[in-house]
């Protein structure tokens, strides 16, 4: 549940852009790393609070496609934005020869056309037949001037809340490993003990 509840502070602040306790960590820890967080510092001062946060960042973060709007806080390769999982993964031999890593999704977009910064000028065996089907995902991509959205997808609304998290955790998912047990209500109710001692528990 702790970990539920501090990513709660996570969607928050990517969400609520305005508001004035955002202005207050970002005047504090900026500037803002990958995906628009703050990025942690080697101080061990006055950070607690912020890096017990981004400390739920990890997992949480694996439910968390985004929509482009803008591009500038979405990893072009290392997040989730264009199909089921980061483009890194669906494309590996052309990851492997991309000059950027870690850029993001408007270093890779100039004029109306995507340019994906690999090494190779003539791409050879797997990296062709990546090459198109990257090409055919990036198609109907078009970058605007609002800003990228994260989406929670394990709530119909697109929207985080605690409890949806909280309900992946105990259940266990290929993105999420089972880090949390449920109750063990049997043992309090019916524990493994001498009938003449469960009079006084």
């Amino acid at each position: 549940m702790n970990q539920a509840l501090l990513s709660k502070w996570v969607w928050r602040y990517w969400h609520e852009q305005n508001i004035l306790w955002r202005k207050v960590i970002d005047a504090k820890y900026g500037p803002c790393g990958v995906n628009g967080l703050p990025k942690l510092v080697d101080s061990a001062y006055g950070w607690g609070l912020w890096r017990a946060i981004l400390s739920s960042f990890s997992n949480f973060a694996n439910g968390l496609p985004f929509k482009v709007r803008n591009g500038r806080n979405v990893r072009f390769w290392l997040d989730e934005w264009c199909g089921d999982a980061p483009l890194s993964s669906q494309f590996p031999h052309l990851y492997r020869q991309a000059r950027y890593k870690d850029g993001v999704v408007a270093d890779h977009f100039h004029g109306g056309v995507w340019d994906l910064h690999i090494r190779r000028r003539r791409p050879r065996g797997e990296e062709v037949h990546e090459l198109e089907l990257t090409m055919a995902l990036l198609r109907n991509v078009v970058l605007n001037y609002d800003h990228d959205e994260w989406v929670w997808k394990w709530h119909a609304s697109e929207m985080f809340t605690v409890k949806s998290f909280y309900s992946v955790l105990i259940q266990g998912h290929s993105d999420y490993p089972a880090v949390v047990e449920q109750f063990p209500f049997k043992l309090a109710w019916d524990p493994p003990v001498p009938s003449n001692v469960k009079f006084f528990l």
